[in-house]
């Protein structure tokens, strides 16, 4: 047996064992996005700028049926809220039959995705852009698992953006 011969087997050996060590890797690394996502506040920002999804969509856009009894509504803000452009939106939202082992609900603004809120919390600050053009803007709100695909059931809401009254001319005298 030439010694070409005899590496390739431990050569593929090695190989194997790498592959294996790379999903272990991917593993822990996903679950410790997952645990800073649930953490909440900025962590929960910085895990929804983490995913491309924030300018497009690395979600599944196939849903995925709920389980039995999961829902989830938009609570706050109101259906007549009109807001400013860099205004905050308190996003409240009511969720049933989410399980502790990952799920988590998702907010977009139009379309969006603007962060993702751990199981345990029910409420988000939405930092509405400063460049946000004035009109009608949709909320929405879905609820993933652990792998962040979305359940087949969302809630809706839409919001009125409207221009300050106040220009810089209207500003008082120094």
């Amino acid at each position: 047996m030439s010694s070409t011969q005899s590496q390739s087997p431990r050569t593929h050996r090695f190989a194997r064992q790498a592959c294996a060590l790379a999903v272990v890797a991917a593993s822990i690394s996903s679950g410790a996005a997952q645990a800073a996502q649930t953490a909440g506040g900025a962590e929960a920002d910085a895990h929804a700028q983490h995913h491309p999804a924030a300018g497009g969509s690395a979600h599944s856009d196939a849903g995925v049926s709920p389980p039995q009894g999961m829902t989830i509504e938009i609570l706050e803000p109101g259906a007549e809220a009109v807001f400013a452009p860099g205004a905050t939106v308190p996003v409240q939202v009511r969720a049933e039959g989410m399980s502790v082992s990952g799920d988590h609900w998702h907010l977009y603004l139009d379309g969006e995705l603007q962060a993702m809120v751990g199981a345990g919390r029910m409420a988000y600050e939405l930092v509405l852009p400063e460049t946000l053009e004035a009109g009608e803007h949709e909320l929405k709100v879905t609820i993933s698992n652990a792998r962040h695909q979305e359940y087949d059931l969302a809630a809706t809401r839409t919001i009125r953006v409207e221009a300050s009254d106040r220009s810089p001319s209207d500003s008082p005298a120094e």
